[in-house]
């Protein structure tokens, strides 16, 4: 799962989200799923 995620967030296709920030939902999306990803690696420690 943890493996899944680290994919799911390639630096490149970050960057790629990024620069498409003018489209709110990808923006929003991008947001999301940070949070998301920070409270799974919170829960984990």
């Amino acid at each position: 799962m943890l493996r899944y995620l680290i994919l799911r967030f390639q630096p490149t296709k970050v960057m790629r989200f990024l620069k498409g920030e003018s489209n709110v939902f990808l923006s929003f999306r991008l947001r999301s799923l940070g949070i998301l990803f920070i409270g799974y690696v919170m829960i984990l420690q």
